[in-house]
């Protein structure tokens, strides 16, 4: 399969992983899901290519990009000393993934992008057929009342589909 099939193929199924990853936040919030681990893999994978790989002119800003994510990491942990309970820990790692995610796959697709090359066309309708899927995986459980509200307060009550949170879907529907 070649490099750019492989990133694309991983673009369509993003909207499931992330799926995964929401609903088991939210019935096992302590948990890490399949789709964490995945996530986890391709941000260790983004990092290795961009630090050993990459022959992209926009290399050294990421690396200055992902240098400054592991200092924030690295105070976040040594300054919150809640951390000590394993549940917090484990949460809060899960948050740190979230956070990171789109902006390490950001840098990672520039650098890539730049180095091989792409498909305008192709990319940009799997970006498309992408959005498509999260548009469904969203209205469809609220189009059959099936979803999750984004606020408990009824006077702010919408609908976030099966995903996680407000942020969460805008986040998504933004990038």
């Amino acid at each position: 399969m070649k490099r750019e099939n492989i990133f694309n193929v991983f673009l369509i199924i993003l909207p499931i992983l992330d799926l995964l990853t929401s609903l088991s936040s939210r019935f096992f919030p302590n948990v890490i899901s399949l789709g964490m681990i995945i996530k986890g893999l391709v941000i260790i994978l983004s990092v290795i290519y961009v630090l050993f790989y990459s022959v992209s002119k926009h290399r050294k800003n990421t690396l200055l990009f992902y240098f400054s994510l592991l200092v924030y990491f690295i105070s976040y942990f040594l300054f919150k000393m809640d951390l000590l309970s394993i549940d917090y820990l484990t949460s809060e790692i899960n948050y740190l993934f979230k956070f990171s995610y789109f902006p390490i796959l950001f840098f990672f697709a520039i650098n890539y992008y730049d180095s091989y090359g792409f498909n305008k066309t192709k990319t940009k309708g799997i970006i498309l057929l992408s959005l498509i899927l999260y548009i469904l995986l969203i209205s469809i459980p609220t189009i059959l009342n099936i979803n999750f509200n984004s606020y408990s307060n009824s006077l702010y009550a919408g609908s976030v589909g099966w995903y996680y949170s407000a942020n969460e879907v805008s986040t998504i529907l933004l990038l």
